[in-house]
């Protein structure tokens, strides 16, 4: 006769589901307070794609985007530095910066790889395409680069925004 198990021991026989953790989404939540107090005027606007969403919401976010390297976040108010105007600044958020460049300052590549019924669709280096996607911005007469970490988000914006 098999051995009846109580409640508890179902419940650990369960596999529980891994909580969903994304530390950027931190830094937004933490930078939004920020650019709240210090710059209740601006215009800014976070791009979600990077977010942990649903599969349902990451489907309908990718048919509507020009770009998977567009950046995180975008502050709305004009800027010149010298003589060279900026449309806006636009700053890619990363938890630091061992996510996107090697010890010796060169990018540090990471392949992602689609798959469909187990055959490779696509593959793309997304530190690659979001670097020159930072690059093609700043060519458009965009202040554009990259926020490692909070304080470094935070040093970004304040600089940004003591421009003439």
């Amino acid at each position: 006769m098999a051995e009846e198990l109580n409640i508890d021991q179902y419940k650990s026989l369960v596999k529980k589901p891994k909580k969903r953790s994304n530390d950027e989404y931190k830094i937004y939540k933490a930078l939004v307070v920020y650019i709240k107090a210090q710059y209740p005027h601006v215009i800014w606007r976070y791009d979600m794609s990077g977010a942990n969403l649903s599969m349902a919401a990451r489907t309908m976010n990718k048919a509507i985007q020009k770009s998977r390297a567009y950046p995180d976040f975008f502050l709305a108010v004009p800027k010149f530095k010298n003589v060279i105007p900026y449309g806006g600044m636009y700053l890619e958020i990363k938890t630091s910066r061992d996510e996107v460049f090697n010890k010796d300052g060169s990018l540090k590549k990471k392949l992602v790889t689609k798959k469909k019924n187990g055959v490779i669709i696509e593959q793309y280096d997304h530190n690659l395409d979001q670097y020159n996607m930072l690059e093609e911005l700043r060519r458009k007469g965009y202040y554009a680069s990259y926020g490692f970490s909070l304080d470094g988000c935070i040093k970004q914006i304040d600089y940004y925004m003591k421009l003439a």
